[in-house]
């Protein structure tokens, strides 16, 4: 089973980036300063395409984390042992605040942001049932 799950998006994170290519372009414009504007377009294209090209696969009991290229993470699903909700910034392959902190054994941590949440956590949890879930609806008297 092949499932692909992207990264929602928040646009408050992306928003201090596109201002700032936004006011060098401008500037850029009126200066008549051309490699500038070259510059803030390719940094506004970057982090475009940087933040809509994160994706979570699930393949077969793997998960692979796909980013622009630069870093892609490979674990085993079974080996997951919580997975928290989270709004913690830290850097992460994950393009909003609303985000899952999946702990995986020995080896640490990894931050996601899929769009579909509850979708992913059910597909998660039907490979590996042991995973313990922590939402910020279990703590206002829900529970999943």
């Amino acid at each position: 089973m092949d499932i692909v799950f992207k990264s929602k998006v928040d646009l408050k994170m992306l928003l201090p980036v596109f201002i700032i290519c936004g006011l060098l372009l401008i500037i850029s414009f009126i200066s008549f300063l051309w490699p500038l504007a070259l510059v803030s377009i390719g940094l506004f294209a970057f982090v475009y395409l940087a933040s809509h090209n994160i994706r979570y696969y699930i393949i077969g009991h793997e998960m692979l984390i796909r980013t622009l290229g630069f870093k892609n993470i490979r674990f085993d699903i079974r080996k997951i042992t919580t997975i928290t909700e989270t709004n913690d910034s830290w850097k992460s392959p994950a393009a909003s605040l609303d985000r899952l902190d999946i702990k995986i054994s020995r080896y640490g941590s990894v931050l996601v942001s899929p769009e579909r949440k509850e979708e992913f956590i059910d597909v998660l949890l039907k490979i590996n049932p042991e995973i313990i879930v922590r939402l910020k609806s279990q703590n206002q008297g829900q529970s999943k």
